[in-house]
């Protein structure tokens, strides 16, 4: 009986504690190196435009550019190997998320506990808990790697269909039965093997779209310059005729 106000409440207000108690440190760093990140996207694109207008100074604006703090050693200046192992699965601006998915965690445990088991109740709760979970990670995206986004929405889906279809194999009709557990049983081998692909064309298209956007870009930029040049040097009178041989 202990145990059971040891884990959902008592490791809660431990992990909550630590948090709370580093976060000072923890919001420093994070936002800290979200500005380096900002600063360094904003060099790049500054060194981006000269060099289209002046290749010349390109290495020299690079060399200017201020250095990245990386994440590693903002994780590495976390007070205590308990706070980095409670950040470091999350990107550094979601050092709080630790709580949200213990808190997670325990409400699709424990609150369906307090219904019947099997009723029409308890399965609405559940799959009540599992959409707003789900509608959380698809707004925040809070890992720091973008396979663990991928997997965590996965098993959300997985979660609240299993659940959705238990309504359904509740009914007294053993057609539907039959169909729910053929589609369940399909579900739940596919759903897994989705998930490296799904990863995969989603860094496809994040980096194809980032380079046509970039080629682009570069593209009409040489071609207004090239354009203004040439209107430039004809009002000028830049364009003259060649002189005439002795």
């Amino acid at each position: 009986g202990v145990m059971i106000l040891v884990y959902p409440i008592g490791v809660f207000c431990l992990y909550a504690a630590i948090l709370f108690k580093n976060r000072r440190a923890l919001y420093r760093g994070g936002h800290h190196h979200r500005l380096q990140q900002v600063s360094s996207e904003a060099q790049a694109l500054q060194a981006r435009r000269r060099s289209l207008q002046e290749p010349a100074s390109t290495a020299a604006s690079a060399a200017a550019a201020p250095m990245l703090v990386s994440r590693a050693d903002v994780l590495d200046g976390l007070p205590g190997p308990i706070v980095k192992l409670l950040v470091e699965p999350y990107k550094l601006s979601c050092w709080y998320f630790e709580l949200v998915e213990l808190a997670r965690k325990v409400l699709v445990v424990g609150v369906p506990s307090f219904f019947p088991s099997g009723s029409n109740a308890q399965l609405i709760v559940t799959a009540l808990i599992t959409f707003l979970s789900f509608g959380i990670f698809m707004q925040i995206n809070p890992y720091h790697t973008h396979s663990d986004d991928v997997l965590m929405k996965l098993c959300l889906i997985q979660i609240f269909v299993t659940v959705i279809a238990s309504l359904g194999l509740q009914s007294r009709d053993d057609d539907n039965v039959n169909a729910l557990s053929i589609f369940l049983t399909v579900w739940l081998v596919l759903t897994p093997c989705a998930a490296p692909f799904l990863h995969l064309l989603s860094e496809m298209d994040v980096s194809v779209a980032s380079k046509m956007v970039s080629t682009v870009r570069a593209s009409s930029k040489r071609l207004r310059m090239s354009g203004a040049l040439k209107v430039a040097a004809v009002e000028d009178g830049v364009e003259a005729e060649p002189p005439a041989q002795a």
